[in-house]
């Protein structure tokens, strides 16, 4: 192949951004290859690392004196051996989105060629236009870092090649169309990488992952690319398990993670704005598809800068749901503050959806781990998972699932604890459980068993309903090794985060949650979970039927 073009570039320390390079190509071609090289990925040993300048930001960012024990030296080294500059590239021709390269790698090549495809990429059908290179700089550790892109290409033979001679015979594979099974929930695994970006499994690893544990559903999540979406639809065509997927894509910007479900084509996200992400929500959702909020409390800068969601939301109603639990991320400094935050919009009145993700990179094992829940409507998951987030039915659980019925004749709501058939974590009769009901005024808890069905009386809620009609209720369970309930519950044992209940206190009946309603509200500050349970009363006002 002929070089083409050629750019080289420096970055500054701390430059987080995009720089974009615009080629017209001078012929058509039969292969193009965009390559992008930098250098000074690592410091060059621990005493070069700005130790007390990291450790002063971590602990004012993420409020944690994790660090306060560490010597210098200790410091030195884990910011030393968990830090990096990341740098990574994307490309469009003639305006369309044909690939991103989204690996720890200090040397990307997007190649595109009737005989290889670099993972990441879409073949275009026309090389020949105009080519726009993007530099996407998420962390910079060292002033003056050196990048490179070159571009090359191989013309296309003949002297009446058209502008379509490299189409590649990729035809549209539809998704397959499967019906559920008679199971009465299905479980979904909502957030998992492939070798299309920077896991370390195929597409087809992924599929025998799932299908080996018997996930119902999985979605296809890369960063900032939809590449592997023909390639699941060509593995499930021929596939002997019913399994089905839910493609979509991992938004992955400088100020937080963007996790869209049923996304079918590329929407671009270069003009992001961080004091108005409102607007790539809204262009997300145009295209039919659900966005929410990634892992929003990870642990962003300076170990990997964009992980944590640190846009201002003005308006959370943009958003589908909320990743409450990101299995691989730590519980409390982490995930709890997520789920405070969902449980913080919920009671101020947003209906929001919560949801879970194993946020896989490899073959890790999913027994005691969080997946969602939907109920199985008979229809395909795609489907049945937009109606269930927009309507706010799903459960986030290890296994057990907590369901709520009610029963507005008799002025209570019925609580069940079903098996959800995850392995690891069943439901077990023999084991103590304790529901915790959390309402905008108060929360109130109660033993319960599998084996026996928990009445909760009208009155019990009205306690803690507080002004808001309809009232919302959450409800959730927890495993209890212990016979005292008069305390709150360990974090580490919570099983299932369920719907949230809506009590509309003027008609004095219990009814499932409407559709999302646009509503605007103030920032939250997330506060712990369950911090002031009401200790179990009267059994006579809970009684087992």
């Amino acid at each position: 192949m002929q070089q083409l073009y050629q750019a080289r570039g420096l970055l500054s320390k701390d430059f987080t951004g995009q720089i974009t390079y615009t080629f017209c190509l001078p012929y058509v071609l039969e292969e193009l290859d965009i390559c992008l090289t930098f250098e000074k990925q690592h410091y060059d040993s621990p005493a070069q690392v700005p130790v007390e300048e990291l450790a002063d930001y971590c602990r004012r960012h993420y409020n944690t004196t994790a660090y306060d024990s560490f010597s210098r030296e200790q410091l030195a080294q884990l910011f030393f051996r968990e830090t990096k500059t990341e740098i990574h590239i994307s490309a469009s021709l003639n305006d369309h989105f044909i690939g991103c390269i989204h690996k720890q790698l200090l040397c990307r090549h997007m190649h595109f060629g009737p005989d290889e495809l670099s993972e990441g990429c879409l073949m275009p059908e026309t090389m020949d236009g105009v080519l726009k290179v993007t530099v996407l700089a998420f962390q910079v550790l060292m002033d003056d870092t050196p990048y490179t892109i070159t571009v090359s290409g191989k013309r296309a033979a003949g002297p009446n090649a058209s502008a379509r001679v490299t189409k590649r015979p990729s035809k549209e594979i539809p998704a397959a169309t499967v019906e559920n099974t008679s199971k009465d929930f299905l479980r979904l695994e909502l957030h998992n990488h492939t070798t299309e970006s920077d896991a370390s499994l195929t597409c087809r690893d992924l599929l025998e992952h799932m299908a080996q544990d018997n996930v119902d559903a999985f979605a296809l999540t890369d960063h900032n690319t939809i590449s592997g979406h023909p390639k699941m639809k060509e593995l499930l065509r021929d596939f002997p398990s019913p399994i089905q997927c839910i493609y979509g894509m991992e938004y992955t910007t400088y100020y937080g993670h963007i996790l869209c479900l049923n996304l079918h084509e590329y929407v671009p996200w270069d003009s992001i704005d961080p004091k108005r992400p409102e607007l790539i929500f809204t262009q997300i959702l145009k295209t039919g598809a659900l966005a929410g909020i990634a892992h929003p409390f990870s642990f962003g800068y300076p170990f990997a800068t964009g992980c944590r969601f640190e846009m201002q939301m003005t308006d959370y109603a943009a958003a589908d749901f909320i990743e409450i639990f990101n299995n691989p991320e730590p519980l409390r400094e982490t995930n709890l503050p997520a789920l405070a935050l969902w449980e913080n919009l919920v009671l101020n009145g947003l209906r929001i959806a919560a949801t879970s993700g194993m946020d896989l990179h490899n073959r890790a094992p999913f027994a005691g781990q969080y997946a969602t829940f939907i109920r199985n409507d008979g229809t395909a998951v795609p489907q049945a998972l937009t109606r269930a987030v927009k309507t706010g039915q799903t459960w986030v659980s290890r296994g057990p699932l907590l369901v709520a019925e009610a029963m507005p004749d008799e002025k209570k709501v019925l609580f069940r604890i079903i098996d959800g058939q995850k392995n690891g974590c069943p439901a077990d009769s023999r084991k103590k459980y304790l529901m915790t009901l959390t309402m905008p005024e108060g929360s109130f808890a109660e033993p319960i068993s599998p084996d026996i069905p928990l009445s909760i009386s009208w009155e019990r809620f009205l306690v803690h309903a507080g002004k808001a009609d309809p009232c919302p209720v959450i409800p959730k369970l927890y495993e209890q090794d212990r016979n005292s309930y008069d305390t709150a519950p360990d974090p580490e044992s919570l099983l299932c985060v369920s719907p949230v209940l809506y009590l509309p206190l003027t008609a004095r009946q219990t009814t499932s949650p409407a559709a999302v309603t646009a509503s605007q509200l103030p920032t939250v500050t997330p506060q712990p979970s369950d911090s002031t349970i009401t200790p179990m009363v009267n059994v006579d006002t809970a009684v087992p039927i």
